[in-house]
């Protein structure tokens, strides 16, 4: 059988008060409570003490009043919701109305919060970037894209055309890093005005952009040292995994 004395006696021992005269003391509880609740005079206590022994000992209302095992059953009401439905069913219907529009809305504002710790936005590129000829580059602006949090992407650039089948495709939007790419990795780049994904090698002096799919070599660039080509890197397509070069 449940001892409720002797279970608030070991809870109070647990946080350092080795009597029940002093937990009593600290809680701000008489004494003379907890000896008829012992003695057997008293079958229970009552709300407002159990609330005390509940914020001296920083524990749930249920975890003063109850059973260790119950009081750890997730599927069970707790004491304060218990009172909060005894509470709504004294309400008429515009309180009962009210009530429930409040549950409703803050689901919502909870729902809404959690999915935006679970994400984050990163800007995406407004016009796509080409695996083709190339499109130009119009001043379209960024626009908010959601990715996991976790997610290695700062930005992302939508595809067109196919020159960089298997890996990407028309359409897509790829993810990418905002870091200068080495040798094989696939490249974000403005070349004279126009956007590029490609994948890009480096002799240390010239660059030279290659199409994955060597039947649109005609999509090819090289950009010369000496030349006079605009060139701006924006980043790196994240692939995760190593690519074979593309034969000249």
């Amino acid at each position: 059988m449940f001892d409720l004395y002797m279970h608030i006696e070991d809870l109070g021992r647990r946080a350092g008060y080795k009597t029940m005269t002093a937990l009593c003391a600290a809680a701000g509880v008489p004494r003379a409570t907890m000896s008829e609740l012992k003695q057997g005079r008293s079958k229970g206590i009552s709300t407002a003490t159990a609330k005390k022994f509940a914020a001296l000992l920083k524990l749930p209302l249920d975890a003063i009043c109850l059973p260790p095992e119950e009081a750890a059953d997730p599927e069970r009401l707790t004491i304060e919701e218990r009172a909060v439905i005894r509470k709504y069913r004294t309400l008429d219907e515009h309180g009962k109305t009210m009530v429930e529009t409040v549950l409703r809305e803050e689901a919502k504002r909870l729902e809404l919060e959690a999915r935006r710790a679970a994400t984050k936005v990163i800007p995406l590129f407004g016009v796509r970037f080409a695996a083709g000829p190339g499109e130009p580059d119009n001043g379209a602006p960024w626009e908010d894209y959601a990715v996991p949090a976790d997610s290695r992407g700062e930005f992302a650039v939508r595809i067109s055309g196919d020159s960089m089948e298997p890996e990407l495709h028309d359409g897509q939007i790829a993810l990418c890093a905002k870091r200068r790419p080495e040798t094989g990795e696939v490249a974000v780049m403005l070349v004279n005005g126009a956007f590029y994904v490609k994948q890009f090698i480096s002799d240390g002096r010239n660059i030279y952009l290659r199409s994955l799919n060597r039947a649109r070599s005609d999509a090819d660039l090289d950009i010369w040292e000496s030349g006079t080509d605009s060139v701006q890197c924006f980043g790196t397509v994240l692939l995760g995994k190593r690519l074979p070069l593309a034969d000249n």
